[in-house]
């Protein structure tokens, strides 16, 4: 456990803690969700809103109602719905610099990040043919009444999200060819013209894509933005 003195309380040090499949093999949850679903828990963690309760109560009646750790007190993270701290304000506070709630004190104060700084370094995936494909939120070029759709690589799932205070990634694409066509099925890599060892090849929908998923970290081509500031 990890103490956060800005809030007075305690976060598990394992921030994934049920990415963990021995933990997951000793937590055992209830076989009905509060709302009478089934639970479950992905092998990278993720579960629903539903089972995500069901953990943290299994979490505190672990080991005969001693909790995990010896605590039997865990919860999810509060929000409060006022928070004037946080940049927007329409139907409740929501938006980025939040820190009056648990995580959002956690990111702007106890990490001393700085919106939209990631709490990580950016991640080298290799997910075949494609490199440095991010588990979050990519932007597309449609929008609905919800505002801009956006593509999850986590979850798989479509979304859409307001342009405003949110920074995702972007993987361009073109239906133009950047050489021969590769031979192979599916998503295959160039291997001749300007896109060998720069682009894949969607063989059923003829698209092309970057072959770096994330190319913007390594080039921003010449565009150039407001830089937030650093907290000292």
């Amino acid at each position: 456990m990890v103490y956060d003195s800005n809030m007075a309380v305690c976060w598990l040090a394992d921030a994934n803690l049920a990415g963990n499949p021995q933990v997951r093999a000793l937590v055992k949850l209830s076989a009905v969700n509060p709302d009478g679903s089934a639970p479950a828990i992905n092998p990278d963690g993720t579960m629903d809103y539903e089972t995500a309760l069901n953990w943290v109560d299994a979490l505190n009646g672990f080991n005969g109602g001693k909790g995990w750790l010896n605590h039997n007190n865990w919860q999810l993270p509060a929000t409060a719905a006022a928070d004037t701290t946080c940049t927007s304000h329409n139907g409740g506070d929501f938006g980025a610099l939040c820190s009056g709630s648990a995580q959002g004190n956690l990111y702007n104060v106890g990490l001393g990040r700085v919106f939209p700084e990631s709490v990580t370094s950016f991640l080298f995936n290799i997910i075949w043919p494609l490199f440095n494909l991010q588990p979050g939120l990519y932007w597309t070029s449609d929008s609905n009444s919800s505002g801009e759709v956006t593509f999850s690589f986590n979850t798989g799932q479509q979304g859409s999200n307001t342009t405003k205070y949110n920074y995702f990634h972007v993987l361009p694409m073109t239906q133009s060819l950047l050489g021969s066509i590769p031979s192979g099925s599916g998503v295959v890599p160039y291997r001749s013209g300007p896109g060998a060892g720069r682009a894949v090849y969607d063989t059923v929908t003829g698209t092309s894509w970057t072959l770096d998923a994330n190319l913007a970290a390594a080039t921003n081509f010449g565009v150039r933005g407001p830089r937030p500031q650093l907290r000292l």
